[in-house]
């Protein structure tokens, strides 16, 4: 064999081991350690970090902003990445078998993230139980309380990031959002008894109509209000739990049609009953869960303003 060939053997060898390495989860992670992430000064830091994992299956997360991969989370991973200035739509797929493209999505959370210069931003990562995915902000005390404890960190990264167009000049006055309407859509008519995923069989109509309101031509929605209500039946902190997590799918499915105003979620639980004594505790249980029938609802506030053709809402 000359010295072309045993030149060409080795090359084909060393490929041959990173395709074998990148078939098993243990690529994608490296030592907790220091370095130089090269953002460019015109990009803000945003920092992904898993906080917990309540489910059995443990299953990893891919984060995507639009077509951009971001990196790759687990329980004991974290990532940086960096983003241009304004509203950021981020989704968090679980995947069913590892890190791969190709595996089957068995969840998606999509959240909407407002990146200001100057100012980084710490994004906790967490599974519930059921294994629905769940993301909010956090103080960079708290990020760095469970950043600190983790040995390792993802190598699963996408280091490019977008040009950063220069800021529009406002030419003029910015007008103050108002409450442009608020749309009542009855829990029963989205979720069965009890629950937080959309029945398909139900929904559709009335979302459908939400989506119409929102891209009606002659408003601009600048800032969605999604706000969820239980009644009173049942545990107090079991029914605020629950309206918290209805308000978020909601927001969930706005953003997976294609939504880009500024959406915000809360739960109130039963504490802004409609029915208020209307229905006595004496009824039987199916008379009284019938009879709080409207206090079961969710609440969506579209702010914004008149007389303009919405650029913001859903895109074309």
């Amino acid at each position: 064999m000359n010295r072309k060939s045993v030149r060409l053997f080795f090359i084909i060898s060393y490929l041959f081991l990173l395709v074998g390495c990148a078939s098993e989860s243990g690529y994608l992670i490296g030592p907790n350690e220091e370095k130089d992430e090269n953002f460019s000064s015109d990009k803000v830091d945003v920092l992904f970090y898993f906080e917990k994992d309540a489910s059995s299956s443990k299953q990893s997360i891919l984060v995507h902003s639009e077509t951009r991969l971001l990196g790759a989370l687990l329980e004991g991973l974290y990532f940086p990445a960096a983003f241009c200035v304004g509203e950021k739509v981020i989704s968090f797929e679980k995947r069913q078998k590892g890190f791969h493209a190709q595996d089957t999505i068995t969840h998606t959370h999509y959240g909407i993230f407002k990146i200001d210069k100057d100012q980084p931003l710490f994004v906790g990562v967490s599974v519930n139980e059921n294994g629905v995915i769940d993301t909010h902000i956090t103080t960079k005390q708290e990020a760095e309380e469970v950043v600190g404890k983790i040995v390792n960190r993802t190598f699963l990264v996408n280091r490019k990031v977008e040009n950063c167009a220069p800021p529009l000049v406002e030419n003029e006055p910015v007008k103050e959002d108002v409450k442009l309407q608020t749309i009542e859509l009855s829990a029963d008519a989205l979720f069965a008894f009890n629950s937080t995923k959309l029945n398909k069989n139900l929904q559709q109509q009335k979302m459908q109509y939400l989506i119409d309101q929102i891209n009606r031509s002659d408003i601009a929605v600048t800032r969605i209000v999604v706000s969820g209500h239980s009644d009173r039946v049942g545990d107090a902190d079991y029914n605020q739990v629950l309206s918290e997590q209805r308000a978020s799918t909601i927001v969930d499915y706005l953003v997976s049609k294609g939504v880009r105003s500024r959406v915000e979620s809360m739960g109130y639980g039963s504490k802004q009953s409609i029915t208020q004594d209307k229905c006595s505790n004496q009824l039987s249980r199916s008379a009284l869960i019938a009879c709080l029938q409207p206090d079961r609802r969710v609440s969506v506030e579209l702010w914004g303003s008149y007389q303009q053709k919405s650029t913001l809402s859903t895109a074309k």
